[in-house]
């Protein structure tokens, strides 16, 4: 049980509240006073006796939309409005959550929910839960012992040389171009999306546009490192060329003038993307996502010894760890040559003793 507030030495209850990140203190003779206390500075008025769903549509709202892109926003709301809002937990007062009961919703929707998407759930009651006692709301996170479920990590693919151009062959239009720009750039699928041609120079895209869902193009990219210059083999730059001289002399100049779009020049939005890529996999015989690309380009550079702060840079990375852990990928044989250099090196260390 949530343990109930205790005056203080001077009879008086005190509300510890955040205000503008710092902290900041509301007193009153009762409890309930020192919480008006609060809400007549311009603090929320959400209290412990408000039920879960409340607090966690004004953290969503108010804590976590300021800080993320409008599809993440539109993905965390899409779990929290279906899984969490309406269940027994989302209509429990926050003041009566337990670590109980948190485990048993938990428990329960690992029973028919992928344990990827649970772990999107626990994220979503830990953070919001731990700002309700930073706000002072509660005095407990009652989700804090409850360790994150478990699961296999999600595999993506290094595609072969010939797998690429099996799906370029049978690939039609634009994307024929498309397929081969990411499979030699890496790109995020929004950022090939949103490339235009004042980013095509002298054989090499620079990256500053985005399309995000609903085929809004936006200078927005996921992190800081996301802008950057990457350089075209010449296989590339050639069909880039081809695809330009085929553009219409007479630009709309209202119009963004992106390099692969829709009729009239409308961006294609990333779900249609991904669901060309995945029938043109299925019509190949081929296991594979679009996603799949990004991975084999930095595998490839992987192998051709390219430095990681290189890689790191070129796949728009904000940290290293990501560009080794995630996306380079270990080959059948890749340790050839492996023994030879131990050998060596053991060589110069006894000619060096």
């Amino acid at each position: 049980m949530p343990k109930r507030p205790k005056p203080r030495s001077d009879g008086r209850y005190q509300v510890k509240r955040m205000v503008d990140g710092k902290a900041k203190f509301f007193y009153g003779a009762t409890y309930d006073e020192a919480e008006a206390a609060a809400r007549a500075a311009g603090q929320h008025n959400i209290t412990k006796n408000d039920i879960f769903a409340v607090w966690i549509e004004y953290w969503l709202t108010v804590i976590v939309k300021p800080h993320v892109a409008t599809g993440t926003l539109d993905n965390y709301t899409m779990l929290i409005d279906t899984h969490i809002k309406d269940s027994d937990l989302g209509k429990k007062k926050l003041r009566d959550i337990t670590t109980q009961n948190v485990r048993e919703f938990e428990s329960k929707k690992l029973e028919y929910l992928s344990a990827r998407t649970v772990q999107m759930l626990h994220g979503f009651l830990k953070a919001s839960l731990q700002q309700a006692v930073d706000d002072a709301v509660i005095f407990r996170n009652p989700a804090g012992p409850i360790k994150r479920p478990s699961s296999d990590e999600k595999k993506y693919k290094y595609l072969s040389s010939n797998t690429v151009r099996k799906l370029i062959d049978k690939s039609r239009g634009i994307y024929k171009t498309l397929i081969l720009l990411d499979w030699t750039s890496g790109l995020r699928r929004e950022e090939i999306l949103g490339l235009c041609w004042s980013d095509f120079k002298a054989g090499s895209i620079t990256v500053s546009h985005a399309v995000k869902k609903g085929g809004v193009l936006s200078t927005k990219l996921k992190t800081q490192s996301a802008y950057r210059t990457i350089p075209l083999p010449q296989e590339t730059i050639q069909a880039l060329n081809e695809l330009q001289a085929k553009r219409p002399k007479v630009v709309d100049l209202t119009k963004p003038n992106l390099i692969f779009h829709l009729t009239y020049g409308k961006a294609i939005e990333p779900i249609v993307l991904t669901r060309y890529f995945s029938r043109l996999c299925e019509k190949c015989g081929i296991s594979g996502t679009f996603h799949d690309l990004r991975h084999t380009y930095a595998t490839n550079l992987a192998l051709a010894e390219v430095h990681p702060a290189r890689t790191q840079y070129l796949l728009g990375h904000s940290r290293a760890e990501m560009t080794l852990q995630c996306y380079t990928h270990m080959r059948g044989n890749d340790m050839k040559g492996i023994s030879e250099i131990v050998e060596k090196s053991m060589v110069v260390k006894a000619v060096v003793n």
